[in-house]
């Protein structure tokens, strides 16, 4: 039986945290200064994840990508995917630090939030998969 390592529960639960705020900012929306300050909270601890990501868990899947070519072409698709996951994700940051254009929002947010939950599925299902299987 494989447990998963400290790491992939870290990010995991990072993933949860992450969709929680963003379903609480959605009902609360931007209008209200506690609004704002979520949604900041929220790319704040994003970026955060990401930083953690690139950091600890990409090096290592490199590192197995080298030796697999399939792990490799997971990689190169999961990385194409997440830049343009991440071009819109702070795209939607930076415009509604701004603004509380509420319409627009809800909309943009739904968007965000379906992104975000398609890939952290992706990732829980292939990437961490990946890294629990191959230990240093």
């Amino acid at each position: 039986m494989i447990t998963m390592s400290n790491l992939i529960n870290e990010l995991k639960d990072d993933h949860i945290k992450l969709a929680l705020k963003i379903n609480e900012v959605k009902d609360i929306g931007i209008s209200s200064d506690d609004g704002r300050k979520l949604l900041i909270s929220i790319k704040n601890e994003l970026l955060n994840h990401l930083k953690k990501e690139d950091e600890q868990l990409y090096p290592r899947l490199k590192e197995i990508g080298l030796k697999d070519p399939d792990v490799q072409k997971t990689l190169d698709t999961y990385a194409q995917d997440m830049k343009v996951i991440t071009e819109f994700a702070m795209d939607f940051f930076e415009k509604y630090s701004h603004t509380s254009n509420s319409i627009d929002f809800f909309k943009d947010i739904g968007r965000l939030l379906g992104a975000l939950r398609e890939r952290m599925k992706k990732e829980e299902g292939a990437l961490y998969t990946i890294y629990d299987n191959n230990p240093s």
